[in-house]
This record gives C-alpha cells, structure tokens and sequence, in this order.
C-alpha cells in the first residue's frame, strides 16, 4: 500500500465520521449558564440517557471540585472537633498510638461512586463530590 493510499483511506475515514450520525446523550458542554440549566432540568427529570448522566456528573464534578473539597475540609474539621462518635474513635485510636487529624484525613474528588476509603499512603480519604453523610464515612473510615 503505498502513502497515496493511505492518504486516500484517512481521508475517507474522516468523510464517514463527519457524516456518521452522532449519539445524542442529552447533554451539551458548556460553561453557558443557560444550556447548564437545561441540562440540570434534563438531569433532574430523567431527559439524559446514561450516557448523559455521565457526563452530567463529571462535568459538575469538575466544575464544583474546589467549592466540594473547601465544605468537605470544614465539615470534617467540625467533625473531628465535634462528633461524639468521631471523637470516640479518635480517641480510642490514639489509646493504641494512632494519630488523627486533619492531615491524614483528605476530601479529594472521586470519580468512583463511593464515599471514601484508606489510602495507604495518604491515610483516609473522604470523597467531598459525594452526598453522603462525612461523619457516617469518617466513623467507618477510622
């Protein structure tokens, strides 16, 4: 096959892929505050297909990471000052030589749907782009 024909099939590939017909998810990325909108209302009353939600999420998750993680890290410093259960734990681990506190306890975007988990090199890890309850997860992750 010589680079003539090669050139030749690229540009056919191409041609196909343009006019091939593209799967509609429901869902525009946009910084738009108006088609962000109409995808939350399409979110929200099931107008997206999987697909879609997919998307959906991961462009909120993207955009909100840093508001996420700044409520995540008050609310897990309020925990850790405040929660009854949390306090019990914490200090039922600091009877056998553990140390918690804020710096071995981390809000990080998750991509998985979970709400957090122990890095071994990290210490716990809470997901702050998840609804679930932090001290639920905090108390289970200690």
């Amino acid at each position: 096959m010589s680079e003539g024909d090669i050139h030749t099939k690229t540009e056919e590939a191409a041609d196909i892929a343009k006019t091939a017909p593209k799967l509609d998810t429901g869902y525009t990325f946009t910084d738009d505050p108006w088609i962000r909108w109409r995808n939350t209302w399409r979110f929200v009353t099931g107008g997206l297909t999987e697909e879609g939600v997919k998307q959906y999420r991961e462009g909120r998750d993207a955009r909100m990471e840093a508001s996420d993680c700044k409520r995540c890290e008050e609310k897990r410093d309020y925990l850790l000052q405040y929660s009854p259960i949390v306090r019990f734990m914490n200090q039922k681990i600091s009877a056998l030589g553990g140390n918690l506190h804020s710096g071995n306890i981390m809000c990080v975007r998750c991509t998985e749907a979970r709400s957090g988990g122990l890095d071994p090199n990290y210490g716990i890890q809470l997901c702050a782009n998840r609804p679930e309850p932090l001290e639920d997860t905090l108390a289970h992750g200690e």
